[in-house]
């Protein structure tokens, strides 16, 4: 409590409370079902539960209400209240309660469709309410944002803000082989100016604010799932994920050069999945190259004929 004391819960409570709010003198706002002895019937909702540990009241909340996620004292007394349906994580709603806890004095639900938890609340000097959660827009794009809020003509209502960033792109995923090079590409809209971040996993790669993240040369262990952070000067949104799969490198690939009458059969040892390509030389300084081809298979087989006196060949595997 907020006197710093402590005690057991109501035993009647059948689901652990979600705990709300300890009021300034020492009462308890929680939240989840007890059975009622008097009617002999469960109920689920918010409590004022007394010093002792003993519900006084019930809320006046809705009737299924027990996903409780956080209140507020405000300094005038009343308590704001952010609460989901029971089992829900969402949709989220936002309950002014008089400073006497018995009427619910203004809702605010129709608004907070991308909200899918509000995480804090902070009253602020000028009387608007911080609020702090975790928001979707209209792509299901979840983003952590700080929002503030107003009470107008006694009713509850955002603050003037930006718009939520956008992506027009998001990064798509690859495949490349250890050694080569891979490139992720974003591209956002918000309110200027835009920067991004680059995330391996949970962890952000510094340095990489660019809408482009160039890995090269690849490792084994860049193999992970990437995200970008787009951020205006209020709101941010990450992308969906993309995910590096990283081949490990071929096995270097073996030249056999058998001689017929007027030809010369070049077998080859390689990885399948491979690019490939077979250069020629007649003084090993200068080569040309044929078009790359892929293995399809680990052995090989082409049929050439001699151009010159002397002839050189290799293969060389493409990253």
């Amino acid at each position: 409590s907020a006197a710093g004391t402590s005690f057991t819960i109501d035993p009647r409570f059948l689901t652990p409370p979600f705990p709300m709010l300890a009021l300034q003198d020492g009462r308890q706002l929680v939240g989840g079902s007890y059975f009622d002895d008097t009617t002999s019937t469960f109920e689920s909702g918010g409590f004022l539960v007394g010093t002792t540990g003993k519900i006084t009241r019930r809320l006046p909340l809705a009737q299924e209400l027990t996903q409780l996620h956080v209140a507020l004292e405000l300094a005038d007394h009343r308590v704001l209240v952010a609460f989901a349906p029971n089992e829900s994580e969402g949709p989220v709603s936002l309950l002014r309660i008089s400073s006497d806890l018995t009427v619910a004095e203004s809702t605010f639900a129709a608004e907070l469709d991308g909200v899918v938890r509000i995480r804090a609340l902070a009253e602020m000097a000028d009387k608007t309410v911080l609020v702090a959660g975790e928001f979707t827009n209209s792509t299901g794009q979840i983003s952590i944002q700080l929002r503030r809020l107003k009470s107008t003509g006694g009713n509850l209502g955002w603050t003037g803000e930006g718009a939520l960033p956008r992506f027009t792109q998001h990064p798509s995923s690859l495949t490349v082989r250890e050694g080569g090079s891979a490139q992720f590409q974003a591209a956002g809209t918000g309110d200027q100016p835009v920067t991004y971040l680059w995330f391996r996993g949970s962890e952000p790669l510094i340095g990489a604010t660019n809408s482009t993240l160039v890995l090269n040369p690849v490792r084994t262990v860049d193999a992970a799932e990437y995200r970008v952070l787009l951020r205006t000067p209020t709101q941010s949104v990450r992308s969906a994920p993309a995910t590096l799969t990283v081949l490990p490198r071929p096995n270097p690939p073996v030249l056999n050069v058998q001689r017929s009458v007027n030809l010369f059969r070049l077998t080859y040892s390689l990885t399948p999945g491979v690019s490939y390509q077979l250069e020629t030389s007649g003084d090993l300084i200068h080569w040309s190259a044929s078009a790359p081809f892929t293995a399809g298979t680990e052995s090989q087989s082409v049929d050439v004929t001699p151009v010159g006196e002397t002839e050189y060949w290799r293969l060389r595997a493409q990253p």
